[in-house]
């Protein structure tokens, strides 16, 4: 048994953390997502691995050699999606091959489950997914029968799939049809058909982290990761906060503030109204602020800023702000602003 890896993407669901690093080279308990991934192929026995890369792909250097994995660049990976990347190595396809993409963080040995002689996908039962997801329909001996693409709960894809030798000559047939710019797995929705394909669930074992939402939901991020791997030294010093998690942290060489949401404070904080209220404040008021998603935003750090006094009361800033405050209050929904006057 060989194993691909395919991790030539972007992460952009996971900026500005993915500014710095490769989805695949963000740290969960203290290891990289991709070092997690390799540990748990060779102590299950898989040592033919390789890594398809793209996005800052020579940061994956330092791991090839320490790993032992074969790397294999995609000069394209703004443009195309996994298709493209299976396609990179589709020689590589002769034997009985994993196909895993490289965001998935794995709690435990999960190839002891996959049953010889039967291509599979590996799955398990969510009961509600942070965006919409591969649901699998099976029938009693667990063969795939149907998959529904837009669920959002059920038994779902994991992104691991188990080809054996006899089904690659019909992934690599289709393969070669298959638009650069779709999911690799396509090829199953369109072919399941014509292979004794199933479904191997497992519980509780793999979780793709694909998203803030993803790694909070299931306690793999905190705040804190969050913050230190948006920084440029993996320092973050935690300031105070009501409604988020905030951390004055060196992004991209500069002084800045990161603000991560408070987990249930959507109940009362309407974040989206909060982007459309920030947008149209000037940047002589507030610093300029950059969403990102899951609504964690960075803004620069200010210094000098001290609580308002009477002698503030007819500078410029003030009058501005007293004009913009009329603006925001002409329409239905208005965020609270706490004042501070630059010394």
């Amino acid at each position: 048994m060989k194993a691909i890896i395919l991790a030539a993407g972007k992460g952009s669901r996971l900026l500005p953390m993915t500014l710095l690093k490769p989805k695949p080279l963000l740290k969960i308990n203290g290891k990289t997502i991709l070092e997690n991934m390799i540990k748990r192929l060779k102590n299950a026995g898989v040592k033919d691995i390789t890594v398809v890369t793209g996005y800052k792909n020579e940061m994956f250097n330092p791991y090839k050699k320490r790993l032992g994995f074969k790397k294999v660049i995609s000069k394209d990976f703004a443009n195309t999606n996994s298709a493209n990347s299976l396609k990179l190595v589709i020689d590589n396809l002769d034997s009985d091959t994993l196909i895993m993409n490289g965001d998935l963080y794995i709690k435990n040995d999960f190839v002891r489950y996959i049953r010889k002689n039967v291509s599979q996908f590996i799955a398990q039962h969510l009961e509600k997914t942070n965006h919409p997801t591969w649901q699998y329909e099976i029938d009693e001996n667990s063969k795939l029968i149907g998959i529904n693409e837009n669920s959002g709960g059920g038994l779902c894809e994991t992104g691991i799939a188990y080809i054996t030798q006899k089904d690659l000559k019909i992934i690599k047939q289709e393969l070669k049809k298959l638009s650069d710019k779709v999911y690799w797995e396509y090829i199953i929705q369109k072919s399941f058909k014509k292979m004794d394909f199933h479904i191997t669930e497992v519980k509780d074992l793999i979780y793709e982290i694909d998203s803030f939402s993803d790694a909070i939901t299931h306690n793999l991020l905190t705040s804190d990761d969050i913050a230190k791997q948006c920084s440029d030294n993996n320092k973050a010093k935690r300031l105070a906060g009501l409604t988020n998690y905030n951390y004055r942290i060196k992004f991209i060489g500069k002084d800045k503030v990161i603000r991560i949401p408070g987990i249930g404070t959507e109940a009362f904080v309407d974040r989206p109204a909060e982007r459309k209220i920030t947008s149209v404040v000037p940047s002589s008021i507030c610093p300029k602020t950059d969403f990102f998603d899951w609504d964690v935003k960075i803004t620069d750090y200010l210094k000098g800023y001290h609580s308002i006094t009477d002698e503030d009361l007819n500078t410029k800033f003030f009058n501005s702000f007293i004009k913009t405050l009329t603006i925001l209050h002409s329409v239905k929904k208005v965020l609270s602003l706490c004042l501070c006057i630059r010394k």
